[in-house]
């Protein structure tokens, strides 16, 4: 089964997507921030198919949450 992890701060969005990609049987996980995703991270494995950012959130933004992540896991 397919997993991809959703992160953004409205909460709205993150259902909608969810939705959708529910009815393809994805497994979705929502998360509410970049701080939220590095944290869930934090000792994963297997790492999830995709992960969809979002840019404009705020505290971390999507570009700062993307850096420290390719720091830690490579890419």
């Amino acid at each position: 089964m397919d997993w991809i992890l959703i992160v953004d701060d409205d909460e709205d969005n993150r259902a909608r997507v969810a939705s959708i990609l529910a009815k393809e049987n994805i497994k979705v996980t929502g998360l509410a921030s970049g701080r939220e995703l590095l944290d869930y991270m934090e000792g994963m494995a297997p790492m999830p198919d995709l992960i969809l950012l979002d840019v404009l959130m705020p505290g971390m933004n999507g570009f700062e949450t993307f850096e420290l992540m390719r720091r830690k896991y490579g890419g």
